[in-house]
């Protein structure tokens, strides 16, 4: 609390001109910024993998899956204008992004060859087989509208083959 009312009205002029300063306004929305979802970054993310190898009359064969989950992620915020009458950001409502879920597979068979010298498996793998195919938001304009979206991770197939020896 100032002393004075000359010292009052020195740090009344300071704010006001860090307001209507074009070169600390950036700075100043920034710094308001702090402790708030930080924006197009997941709070959350859980990977997980599975496999599982047969033995019996399926020997040789076996069976994987991989999972992968993030939590909803903050794309925007709406705007509203503050008592000074410039328009800020309300950082207290910010616009979310849907949690992802995305979800692999793959089917292998193993088996000894050049009598036993050479461990060979081979396996088809599906990347993405369990997914939403619907645009991913990745910023939301103050209105509430997508500005920006992207395409999520296509289905993809592949074969390997791993040689040990």
């Amino acid at each position: 609390e100032p002393r004075d009312r000359r010292a009052a009205d020195r740090q009344a002029a300071r704010r006001r001109h860090a307001v209507d300063d074009p070169l600390t306004r950036p700075i100043a929305a920034e710094v308001a910024k702090e402790g708030t979802r930080s924006l197009e970054q997941r709070e959350w993310r859980v990977n997980a993998v599975v496999s599982y190898d047969f033995s019996g009359r399926l020997r040789g064969w076996g069976l994987g899956a991989g999972a992968r989950w993030q939590s909803e992620v903050a794309t925007g915020y709406p705007n509203f204008i503050d008592s000074t009458g410039i328009i800020q950001p309300d950082l207290t409502k910010p616009y979310f992004g849907d949690p992802e879920f995305n979800g692999d597979g793959w089917i292998s068979y193993k088996r000894r060859i050049f009598k036993d010298r050479v461990a060979w498996r081979i396996q088809l793998n599906v990347r993405n087989l369990i997914g939403s195919d619907s645009l991913i938001p990745v910023s939301t304009n103050p209105d509430g509208r997508p500005a920006i979206v992207r395409i999520p991770p296509d289905r993809q197939w592949f074969v390997t083959n791993t040689f040990r020896f």
